[in-house]
């Protein structure tokens, strides 16, 4: 087994790669990188996305490394519903026209969905988006 080339990783301890291609990571660099993935997990699953299931499941399983007495964190409740606000509520919200709401998502400036037709925007994102503009 050889370490990694490179500069060190700043923290935790390198992680050393073995002649048939597996990486072994110190236990404290393999609870850093589940509780990474589990928050890219929870970042995504806000704006209606998720994580492929094989990525979460190694999350929780580096999340329980063995020597720990802690639990690893389940990720986010799948029932999670995030209030979906139409071009006009978002409009109200941002103080302009529908029409310059629907440029905006257009562009990709302010987060949508287009749902039958229809923009669909989440209300955190709206809120977000105008305090950034202000």
């Amino acid at each position: 087994m050889t370490t990694a080339p490179g500069a060190p990783i700043t923290g935790v301890a390198r992680p050393v790669f073995t002649p048939s291609g597996d990486v072994i990571l110190s236990g404290e660099t393999a609870r850093l990188l589940g509780r990474a993935l589990l928050a890219a997990n929870n970042e995504l699953a806000r704006r209606g996305g998720r994580l492929a299931a094989p990525v979460r499941s190694l999350a929780v399983a580096i999340g329980s490394v063995p020597g720990t007495t802690e639990y690893a964190d389940e990720g986010p409740d799948d029932t999670v519903v995030h209030e979906q606000i139409d071009v006009f509520t978002a409009a109200e919200i941002l103080g302009c026209s529908p029409r310059n709401v629907r440029a905006l998502a257009q562009r990709g400036r302010l987060p949508a969905t287009k749902l039958a037709g229809r923009w669909v925007f989440h209300r955190d994102d709206v809120l977000e988006w105008c305090g950034h503009r202000v």
